[in-house]
């Protein structure tokens, strides 16, 4: 049975929250936990935050998603300090809006982050995660967790087991697959100290991790310019693109692994933005002068 009572002490007397915020605090927790476990995650991270705020919390005052975020980091917070936790924390830097939508990347902007990537040897682990969010739309657990296996070269597909044990098949664009093909036959095996099954691995021998991943992909945003950039923001310009280029709903949900359409469809928000900028630049109505009064 869960138990919050700790919890509910250390927003009191540690926070120092007024009795009100802390019940407050409380009952967010407990609906964000009835979601973790509904959707069976096997663990707390950043992209199950993520999946909560985009699937449940649409259509929420600014101020009631930011209490719902606060209530979430202090728990996390709460929770690193008892247990093996990673603290997260500062991996949720959300903007709220009247009707937020998910933060996506350009085109352009990951022209920029590949070249900067393509610009050094030792970016070469940052061109190929960066390659394999964008154009498979993987999540950054998923990208940590694939595995040789579930790579078939030949029809230049992988196969993907998702949050509540959900298989998937993902498809690796031309660019991507020889991209992976020349690190999985040149550069993981002089990297390999162990048989370890996991794709990508660390200069170092060691297994990547989704912390060690966003430093990565933060770290090559900041050098052209995009500090706020991160694995999520990828995946994000996946499924706007397949979108906006006109892919069906139903087939984005089942690249992106979604169980229920509801979370797929925000994407569709982003998607339209761009048919109004196509609509204003080309429609031939845009190209009429304006009769002079």
């Amino acid at each position: 049975m869960r138990d919050l009572k700790p919890f509910e002490h250390y927003c009191s007397y540690t926070l120092g929250i007024k009795e009100s915020s802390t019940s407050s605090y409380v009952s967010d927790v407990t609906r964000f936990l009835d979601f973790v476990e509904s959707n069976e995650f096997k663990e707390l991270n950043a992209d199950v935050v993520e999946q909560y705020f985009l699937s449940g919390c649409h259509g929420l005052q600014k101020s009631t998603l930011s209490r719902y975020l606060s209530a979430i980091k202090a728990y996390i917070h709460f929770t690193s300090l008892n247990t093996n936790q990673f603290d997260f924390t500062d991996l949720l830097t959300y903007e709220f809006k009247s009707r937020r939508l998910p933060k996506s990347i350009s085109f352009n902007e990951f022209d920029v982050l590949l070249e900067s990537a393509q610009s050094s040897d030792a970016h070469e682990d940052e061109y190929l995660i960066m390659m394999l969010l964008f154009t498979t739309g993987l999540r950054v657990s998923e990208c940590v967790e694939l595995m040789i296996n579930s790579i078939s070269m030949k029809d230049k597909t992988i196969k993907i087991v998702g949050k509540g044990d959900k298989e998937r098949i993902v498809l690796v664009h031309d660019q991507c697959y020889d991209v992976l093909t020349k690190y999985l036959n040149d550069i993981r095996p002089k990297r390999l100290t162990s048989k370890s099954m996991r794709v990508l691995i660390q200069p170092n021998g060691k297994n990547y991790t989704r912390q060690k991943i966003h430093e990565l992909v933060k770290a090559c945003g900041q050098r052209v310019g995009l500090p706020m950039m991160h694995p999520h923001r990828l995946r994000h310009g996946f499924a706007s693109t397949l979108l906006s280029q006109g892919a069906d709903l139903r087939s984005v949900q089942t690249l992106l692994g979604h169980s229920d359409i509801k979370t797929t469809q925000i994407y569709t928000h982003i998607s339209d933005q761009s048919l109004h900028e196509k609509y204003h630049a080309f429609h031939p109505g845009a190209q009429i002068k304006k009769e002079k009064k």
